[in-house]
């Protein structure tokens, strides 16, 4: 699946595309490659059939990247916030307190205006730092976030300066990571700072 991948982004993609379909008829690796056709659908906006792939990459076995996705395509492809929440709220326990599911269920509750269903789900968040490919950052970032959506803006400026301190530590070890200042960034602009 890597090599499909790899081929896809160096522009042969009916290549990459070949190795996901051979890489489907490996039962192990299926849910895998249908995950990664359901990107590659989502991209391309065929929500239907990014829909089913996504459905059936979790069947096989739920796991954070097709719960995620679930979501996203209720909340993309036809706004349900409703189906998105109770898709989330019905993964598996041991998924609650993955990144992936704790940033996805955060977002689906900014979407659907209710800031305390997102504080509670970002109180599952193992770590004050988020690494994920779907979004990296301070767990302070969102908690503000969450506060200015609630219309407490003493209570978001307080997480955003938090979240602020703790990505300058990050940029310390790692002056060249894009993601450190692209929160950074993001952090400045909440606090209305340049």
């Amino acid at each position: 699946l890597t090599l499909g991948s790899w081929r896809i982004t160096q522009g042969r993609t009916e290549e990459g595309y070949a190795f996901y379909a051979r890489a489907r008829q490996i039962g192990q690796w299926a849910p895998l490659a249908d995950y990664y056709e359901f990107l590659r659908k989502f991209s391309t906006r065929e929500f239907a059939e990014a829909d089913r792939l996504v459905r059936s990459a979790y069947q096989a076995g739920p796991a954070a990247n097709p719960a995620a996705g679930i979501a996203l395509v209720h909340l993309t492809a036809d706004g349900d916030m409703e189906a998105a929440a109770r898709e989330l709220a019905a993964v598996p326990a041991k998924l609650l307190t993955v990144p992936r599911i704790v940033v996805a269920t955060a977002y689906v509750h900014f979407a659907r205006r209710k800031p305390e269903d997102a504080l509670k789900a970002l109180d599952r968040l193992p770590d004050e730092y988020i690494q994920d490919a779907w979004g990296t950052g301070p767990k302070n970032g969102l908690v503000g976030f969450a506060h200015a959506l609630a219309g407490r803006p003493a209570a978001a400026r307080l997480a955003w300066e938090a979240g602020l301190a703790a990505t300058d530590a990050r940029l310390k070890s790692a002056p060249r990571d894009p993601g450190y200042h692209h929160s950074r960034g993001m952090l400045l602009a909440w606090l209305g700072r340049a």
